[in-house]
């Protein structure tokens, strides 16, 4: 009799406890993959999608870049995590101001790459 219950004692582990332990596996290789796609992202190039001349986004590296004309020489730049959607930093938190398209999105992939290195380190 005892034999029998020590070998059915691991069948009958109950589901969650099984769950738990995909769930927390499938956590510590979900990690090590993005850490290894934002190592091979800060080397690559920022695409933007969406019209350059007013309003602008960017997925790179798990993060959202976004660039939009506020006024005729005011443009303002965030970058959030494209899954929580939190601000991890904009244009209101900079001193620089940026008059055009391009000086905002160059800001955008400055603050991301930064990001991105001090989060790797």
């Amino acid at each position: 009799m005892d034999s029998q219950a020590i070998v059915q004692a691991p069948a009958h582990r109950s589901w969650t406890e099984r769950l738990k332990k995909l769930v927390s596996f499938a956590r510590g290789d979900a990690g090590n993959n993005v850490k290894s796609m934002q190592l091979e992202a800060v080397k690559a190039p920022v695409s933007w999608s969406g019209d350059l001349q007013t309003n602008c986004t960017a997925r790179w590296a798990g993060l959202l870049l976004r660039a939009e004309q506020k006024s005729r020489t005011h443009w303002s730049w965030t970058v959030s995590d494209s899954k929580t959607r939190a601000i991890i930093m904009d244009s209101r938190m900079s001193w620089a101001r940026s008059t055009h398209g391009k000086k905002a999105r160059l800001a955008a992939e400055q603050a991301a790459r930064q990001y991105i290195e001090e989060e790797l380190d």
